[in-house]
């Protein structure tokens, strides 16, 4: 019947279905779903995995495009690039003029060298027409500046032409990079959507499996968590239950001062005096039940203070009016407590064998 009460406040908070008559396969629905969330945060772990390379490769690209631009705006000063249009004219015309130059540079060398001295050549046209080399010379003059025009105009074309080539490379470097950060920014975005709503939902499922613990605290916590402060004096308030980071039960003290303390940080004595209350609050669960046993202790006041030992007397001897509490203490000391703090007939003394003595509260 706990179990049923326990999982219907689930199943009406989780499921949005009948899962079916039996508590059980409520209850298994339940942790179904809750083995997924713990899948879905698994998922989301490796999406902000992605999400962080994706944010860097985005970087990267964005980085990589403003290095191209500098390089074609560089490119762009030294060449005076204007128009793309013709490049393909421009590289067949800059041949042209090339081997153009090339073959001045023959005709010079013919003209001038061809293996013969300047008396060698003046004998040569010393029989010459001269009117006659007059009008081959100025024909000849005219076509070279017909030829160094045309080189001219080749070299206007040319740095005209591969300006505009530097342009269009810049322009199709820069529509690329812009494609390349406007994929990942749309992959970035539908990252960014998904791990949001994913965060989300954790949140909101660990705000209600939270408030699912506070509603649902077990009774021997509670109970406990009465008795444990009379026992330190005060310097312990509450007992809490709490989950650590692998999802793991443990229970936690809450201070006076507000301090939150796991029970491995505890004193010795202190620790002594949690475990009686679980104790005493486990035993008085088992009353309820019917189930009464004696409660049988060995010295556990040894780490006490004489404050804290009167304390502890006192909640055991109002625990003997659920059941019997036998004490074995070998301390004289314990013993004289007992009777100076426990009302008349409260506490039966036995010295057994060797000295070793047995204090009764009835």
């Amino acid at each position: 019947e706990q179990f049923e009460a326990m999982v219907a406040p689930l199943a009406a908070a989780f499921l949005s279905r009948a899962v079916g008559a039996e508590v059980s396969a409520c209850a298994r629905e339940v942790l179904r779903r809750y083995e997924l969330a713990g899948q879905d945060l698994a998922r989301r772990d490796a999406i902000d995995q992605r999400l962080a390379a994706a944010r860097q490769q985005h970087l990267e690209a964005a980085r990589r495009a403003e290095a191209a631009r500098r390089s074609l705006e560089e490119l762009a000063r030294d060449a005076g690039v204007a128009d793309p249009g013709g490049l393909e004219e421009a590289e067949r015309r800059d041949e042209e003029r090339r081997r153009l130059e090339a073959r001045l540079a023959s005709l010079d060398e013919a003209l001038f060298t061809e293996g013969m001295t300047l008396d060698e050549l003046s004998a040569a046209v010393a029989g010459a027409d001269v009117e006659a080399a007059r009008l081959r010379l100025d024909a000849i003059e005219e076509e070279l500046a017909e030829v160094n025009e045309a080189v001219s105009a080749l070299d206007r074309q040319l740095a005209t032409q591969q300006e505009g080539l530097l342009r269009l490379l810049r322009k199709e470097g820069a529509f690329a990079a812009a494609a390349d950060q406007q994929t990942v920014l749309a992959r970035i975005a539908h990252l960014a959507e998904r791990w949001a709503r994913l965060r989300l939902a954790s949140h909101i499922l660990e705000q209600e499996v939270q408030r699912y613990r506070e509603r649902n605290e077990g009774p021997i916590i509670r109970r406990a968590s009465a008795i444990f402060p009379e026992l330190t004096l005060g310097e312990y308030v509450a007992l809490r239950s709490s989950y650590d980071e692998r999802d793991e039960a443990e229970l936690r003290c809450l201070g006076a001062d507000g301090a939150d303390v796991g029970v491995e940080a505890l004193s010795d004595g202190t620790r002594d005096q949690l475990y009686l209350a679980l104790r005493l609050a486990s035993l008085e669960r088992h009353a309820e039940r019917g189930e009464l046993l004696p409660l049988v202790v060995d010295d556990i006041l040894v780490h006490f203070d004489e404050d804290r030992a009167r304390a502890a007397l006192s909640v055991l001897h109002r625990f003997s009016e659920v059941t019997q509490v036998l004490m074995f203490t070998h301390h004289a000391r314990h013993v004289e407590i007992a009777r100076q703090c426990l009302p008349e007939g409260g506490v039966v003394i036995h010295e057994l064998t060797g000295g070793r003595r047995s204090a009764k509260a009835v």
